[in-house]
């Protein structure tokens, strides 16, 4: 049997949306900090930066678990 000439759809996809998370992560992260917002804005988007950090989590859960069942090409 050959081995698969690349990762399939579900890989792609979980390792782009952990990657574009990790980047929205990154450039949320650097405007809360740097930027000057209004208390309830702030606020608005630290929940925001938790969620998407929860969901990359989760994202990577999934990477690693298809990683686990499913061979590399």
């Amino acid at each position: 049997m050959s081995a698969k000439p690349r990762y399939d759809a579900v890989a792609i996809t979980l390792h782009w949306v952990i990657a574009l998370g990790i980047i929205f992560e990154l450039a949320l992260g650097w405007s809360m900090a740097t930027l000057s917002f209004p208390l309830a804005t702030k606020f608005t988007l630290y929940q925001l930066h938790k969620s998407v950090g929860v969901t990359v989590l989760l994202a990577v859960v999934l990477r690693l678990l298809w990683r686990a069942t499913h061979k590399p090409p």
